[in-house]
Formats: structure tokens, sequence, C-alpha cells
């Protein structure tokens, strides 16, 4: 009896489905370090009125397509990472808010690669372009077309960064009020949604003040993106303990 206890505090996670649950939370681990380590090396070029110093800083930037490339890997790798964690939460299979957060995820990851494909290719393409012209008249032209799609790109990652927090805030809500959960595991959940919060709040302020973008995002986004690696943990734990439990002997 008490080993069958033992499995179904648990969950009675099979050897695959432990196995599929650790590598979400590698997932979330290396995406989230991916992401935001690349991110770290971008230009902070957050004002869509300054294309032409956009696109001469890019031009000076020899590793710009590399940086969009890097983070583009580590937005997919995190969003495996993430759908694996609502595949391993109870109350996201089964309500409606989980359906809407699996949404969410599906369209940041489409918006994101949409982004950080066009900045690898489009705006380095445009900036060499532009440091090659002479004429300013040709360059005026050009840095009109690198608004554009500067200003593009900025607001399709605001939404996509929109909708990445608000499925990390669905999760960690769902966490908070299941009653699966211990009273510790929904504690941490708590401040996981808050920090959500906190990311999802900083959003707009970001975009309407370009000027002040940098550090409103630093202090709203980054302490959000860190907590990702305690999602991770708490899903490596929480698969560890299912599978210690369940290699348990059933006793009758």
């Amino acid at each position: 009896m008490a080993g069958s206890a033992n499995v179904a505090a648990g969950g009675g996670k099979t050897p695959a489905g432990v196995r599929s649950t650790r590598l979400a939370a590698l997932c979330l681990w290396i995406g989230a370090a991916l992401f935001g380590g690349a991110t770290a090396f971008h230009p902070p070029l957050l004002d869509p009125g300054e294309a032409e110093r956009e696109l001469a800083t890019i031009a000076s930037t020899p590793y710009y397509g590399t940086i969009h490339w890097l983070i583009a890997v580590g937005a997919a790798t995190l969003t495996v990472g993430l759908a694996g964690a609502y595949s391993a939460c109870g109350p996201c299979r089964a309500s409606m808010a989980g359906s809407a957060g699996r949404i969410f995820i599906a369209a940041q990851l489409a918006l994101w690669l949409d982004v950080l494909v066009d900045e690898a290719n489009g705006m380095t393409a445009l900036a060499a372009r532009y440091a090659r012209l002479v004429s300013p008249e040709a360059r005026d032209a050009l840095v009109a077309v690198g608004w554009a799609h500067g200003a593009r790109d900025l607001l399709l990652g605001y939404v996509a960064a929109f909708l990445f927090w608000a499925a990390v805030f669905v999760l960690e809500w769902a966490r908070a009020t299941g009653r699966a959960a211990d009273a510790g595991s929904r504690r941490l959940a708590v401040v996981g949604a808050a920090l959500a919060g906190l990311a999802l709040a900083g959003l707009l302020p970001a975009a309407a003040w370009p000027r002040a973008a940098l550090a409103v995002l630093l202090s709203t986004q980054l302490p959000a993106g860190l907590w990702l690696f305690v999602i991770g943990w708490q899903l490596w734990r929480s698969e560890r303990l299912a599978a210690e439990s369940s290699a348990m002997p059933r006793v009758p």
C-alpha cells in the first residue's frame, strides 16, 4: 500500500513520461540561456525613429545576423520547454486557460521567427547596402525603408513577448490555483505568476517610451527570464521524485 501511495503522489509517470518532462526542463534551461545570452550582445536598438543610426550600427556589427539566429534557436528551444511544462501541468490539460496558453505558445514562436529571420537577413542586407551608398538622396530613401522594417519588427517583437509571458502567466496561475500541487509549489507558482505579470506590465511603457525602453525591459524582463530556470528546476525535481517513487516495488 505504501508503494502504491508513493506512485500516486509522483503521478505514476512511466519512464518515457519522466524523460519527456526532464527534456522539457533542459529545453527551458538551454533556451533561456541561449535567448538571454545572445540578446545581451544585441545592440540597444529600441527606437524606430532612429533608423539611420540603426542601419549604421547594424552595418558596423559583423555578428548581427549570428545574434538573431542564436536568439531564434533559443526561442524555438524555449517553446519546446514551455510546451512540455504545459503537458506536465495537470490543471493546464483540461481547462480553457490551458488551451489559450498553448495557442499563445504557438503564436509567439511564429512571430519571433518572423522577426528574427527578417532581422538576420533583411536588416543586415539593408544595412550593408546603406554602408555602400554615397548619395544622400539614396541614403534617405534607404533609411525610410529601414524605418519601416525596424518599426514592424519592433512591434511584432513586443507582441511576441506579450504572448510568451502571457503563456508563462497562465501556466503559473494554473499551478498556483490547482489542487494537486503541494502548498510549497503553489507559493512558488504565485511568485512565478507575479514575475510574468511584471514582464507583461513592462512591455507597454517600453514600447511607448523608446528612450527608456532598455531600462524598463531590463527591470521587468530579466527577473521573469531568470524565473524560467526555476520552472525548469521544478520540472526536473518533480520528475526525479516521480521516477524514484515509480521505481519502488508495489506492496499489495
